[in-house]
């Protein structure tokens, strides 16, 4: 199992590496609800600002037949924001591994 202390630099890395300038965590605090998601809010301290994200990371296995996938739930949420859907606006999709964070948070 990785720990919160490994995601977090995995994830710097990954979003300071998206963002092309430094990016850190500066809170993680796990969301409530979805079985088949682990979920997270996420601040991110990037120059002056702090961005409020939404991490969501695959726990493994399927929970059902007919599931959207990461990719698919990404895609979709790319397309009903761009048609000015009330939507969370998809910003990166990371398939593990590498470079991902991926792995469960403890």
């Amino acid at each position: 199992m990785t720990t919160l202390k490994d995601m977090t630099a995995r994830l710097e890395m990954f979003l300071t590496e998206q963002i092309g300038t430094a990016a850190r965590v500066v809170a993680a605090r796990q969301l409530t609800g979805g079985a088949s998601r682990d979920t997270w809010a996420i601040d991110v301290a990037v120059d002056e600002t702090t961005l409020p994200l939404v991490l969501r990371r695959d726990l493994g296995g399927e929970i059902m037949d007919g599931a959207l996938s990461r990719a698919q739930e990404f895609r979709l949420l790319q397309i009903v924001h761009g048609a000015g859907v009330l939507a969370p606006r998809p910003r990166w999709h990371c398939a593990p591994p590498p470079g991902c964070p991926s792995g469960r948070w403890r």
